[in-house]
């Protein structure tokens, strides 16, 4: 969808918050109902049945966390808390309808309160004789949780080891990180830094590969860049159509393994070193980043900028597939402009933004990041260095992440590189 056109439809846009009727309507509940009564077998309906859980499990990680940091609940500040990580976990305690916030002050609704007696059993994940909104997260955490965690031999495991469900399977996983959070400085993670690559060939391979091919099916590059291309998931789609490619990569063991798959491929070229270090001479048509904009500091992020400016062709295009926090009007807009707004996909989609607001508490907990995207300071940024958006294209079918395409303001060299 072209960026004049939302920007137009944005600022003259309401939010009925649409969302979260679909998934208190008749007709969700009655599918969730069905799909709890079929329980635990290989259909389509238990892939609902999980679906419907994961809101639930991410509100009692939230709980647990809220009660082990928090003395008194109903008047929760950031302090001396690492605000980064304060606010973002506040606000998805308030994107969970857990948390209402009034100025500076955050207070848990009513709801979700626990009697002090309680409070450690609930740290220890126990039952107790909760209210039954806690009581009704905790069984679902639990029920998920079992799923994540069955053994492959089980029928459990056999189900959650299957295609439809490996990826739910590792972001799951994944959001157990926040179980360690520590409001006050970032943690380092119980995984090791290529996690995040092999996530990300997942994601892409069941998720963007073909969303991406049809962005780009009607545009040809000569020449590419990638930043932070991980295992190469981006180059294999043009590694038949382009001239000359250029891949950075600064993992150590992911570079290594770039090295022997492309070591047949003389018009590729990879570097292992932080981009704002290497020297280009040449331009590109095309340059390309995925999720790699949260590992850089404000500051770095501006020194890149300015860098792709001079090295981006004139009629070139930089491609950003990137999720935001603060984006559920533009992913509004676009799913009506799509014909997607149905009331399956606006389930989907609420569900998938909690687990979105979920992954910007880790971008800011945890050390591997520098912290969380954010749209406006992006849109900030890039304006600042003579960019502007042309173009937003979701990047997979619950509009969680977009292929977002950037250009010069103005125009940059002479070259022609790039055509449409």
């Amino acid at each position: 969808m072209q960026y004049s056109l939302l920007k137009e439809q944005y600022e003259n846009h309401y939010t009925q918050n649409q969302n979260r009727s679909a998934e208190q309507s008749r007709r969700m509940t009655m599918l969730k109902g069905l799909a709890s009564t079929i329980g635990i077998r290989d259909t389509p309906l238990f892939q609902l049945l999980l679906f419907s859980k994961i809101k639930n499990y991410i509100r009692f990680i939230t709980l647990r966390q809220i009660y082990k940091n928090f003395e008194d609940v109903r008047n929760m500040t950031v302090g001396f808390m690492h605000p980064n990580i304060f606010h973002s976990f506040m606000n998805l305690g308030v994107q969970l309808e857990m948390v209402e916030q009034e100025s500076h002050l955050y207070r848990l609704r009513e709801s979700y309160m626990v009697e002090e007696d309680m409070v450690s059993r609930l740290v220890r994940m126990e039952s107790s004789n909760y209210s039954n909104t806690v009581a009704s997260i905790l069984e679902d955490y639990l029920f998920v949780t079992e799923a994540i965690e069955a053994k492959p031999s089980s029928k459990l495991g056999r189900i959650m080891n299957q295609q439809a469900y490996i990826y739910m399977k590792e972001v799951l996983t994944y959001l157990q990180e926040i179980n360690q959070l520590n409001f006050f400085e970032q943690i380092t993670p119980s995984f090791t830094e290529d996690f995040y690559t092999d996530l990300g060939e997942l994601a892409f391979n069941i998720y963007t590969k073909e969303n991406y091919q049809q962005y780009i099916s009607q545009k040809q590059f000569a020449s590419i860049l990638d930043i932070g291309c991980g295992n190469g998931n981006y180059i294999d789609i043009h590694i038949n159509h382009s001239a000359h490619i250029v891949g950075v990569e600064r993992q150590e063991k992911v570079y290594e393994k770039l090295q022997q798959k492309y070591r047949d491929y003389p018009h590729i070229q990879l570097f292992q070193e932080d981009i704002l270090d290497i020297e280009f001479n040449q331009e590109f048509d095309m340059i390309n980043m995925s999720y790699m904009l949260f590992y850089l500091t404000v500051e770095e992020k501006e020194a890149l900028f300015n860098k792709l400016k001079k090295i981006l062709g004139k009629n070139g295009i930089i491609v950003i597939c990137q999720y935001y926090p603060d984006f559920e009007v533009y992913q509004e807009l676009i799913a009506r402009y799509n014909g997607k707004w149905g009331l399956m996909n606006r389930y989907k989609f609420d569900i998938c933004n909690s687990i979105l607001a979920a992954e910007v508490v880790l971008n800011n907990m945890l050390v591997d990041f520098a912290q969380a995207e954010e749209w406006e300071p992006f849109l900030q940024l890039i304006e600042s260095c003579g960019f502007e958006v042309e173009e937003i294209v979701p990047a997979d079918e619950t509009y969680y992440s977009y292929f977002i395409t950037i250009k010069h303001k103005s125009g940059g060299s002479d070259d022609k590189g790039y055509r449409d």
